[in-house]
């Protein structure tokens, strides 16, 4: 009983002697299965190793191989100079150029940087609104002589109204100067007179002002 107890303590204290942290555990494997795995981990360790060897001398050669350099001879020469660059040429005088009348361009005839001459045609305008306008224009100047050549005429007959006028007071004044025509017939000569020389003067002032009508028509 006393073997069999002291047993049991001597199995107890080894177990936890073994189970203490720190103590080595006895390992199942052999001695030729710690070699495999030494020299797995070998291999694994010498491929990272060549690995970053590769890498490293790729890095150096495309970072730090030499430059390549050329060689060329010294001679005597003639050197071409060129210039280039962008930029905007500006003429040294300008001209602004603008038409006389308004209106839509209808067509560009010339580009800028086109070399051009004196009385040469630049652009276009549209001129069917214009050729209105100047039939219109001419309408209006051929009316205003129409009216000209009718006030010349009403000239032309109050000057003869206005010489029979004279030569029918002339004629009454005469005789009634003899006494053989009445004063009413002297009257109506004078009045005859003054109506034929207030027309006369009524169509001179028609010509002046047909006139300047006409001038205006002609300079619209």
């Amino acid at each position: 009983m006393t073997h069999d107890i002291g047993t049991q303590e001597t199995d107890r204290m080894a177990a936890e002697t073994a189970n203490l942290p720190g103590q080595p555990v006895a390992s199942p494997l052999g001695n030729e299965d710690h070699r495999a795995i030494n020299l797995a981990r070998l291999w694994k360790f010498g491929r990272i190793t060549l690995f970053v060897l590769a890498a490293v001398a790729l890095v150096y050669w495309f970072r730090l191989r030499p430059v390549e350099v050329r060689a060329h001879i010294i001679q005597n020469g003639d050197i071409a100079v060129e210039v280039l660059g962008t930029g905007t040429l500006e003429a040294r005088v300008k001209a602004v150029i603008s038409p006389k009348i308004s209106g839509r361009v209808a067509e560009v005839l010339s580009d800028q940087g086109d070399e051009v001459t004196a009385g040469q045609q630049l652009v276009q305008l549209d001129d069917e609104e214009l050729s209105q306008q100047v039939e219109i224009a001419s309408a209006s100047v051929e009316a205003a002589e129409a009216a000209l050549d009718r006030v010349k005429a009403d000239k032309d007959r109050a000057v003869a109204v206005h010489h029979q006028a004279g030569f029918d007071y002339e004629r009454t004044k005469g005789l009634y100067d003899q006494d053989t025509a009445a004063s009413v017939e002297i009257e109506k000569a004078t009045e005859a007179l003054s109506i034929a020389q207030a027309e006369l003067a009524r169509a001179d002032a028609g010509i002046i002002e047909a006139q300047k009508d006409l001038i205006a028509e002609e300079k619209t």
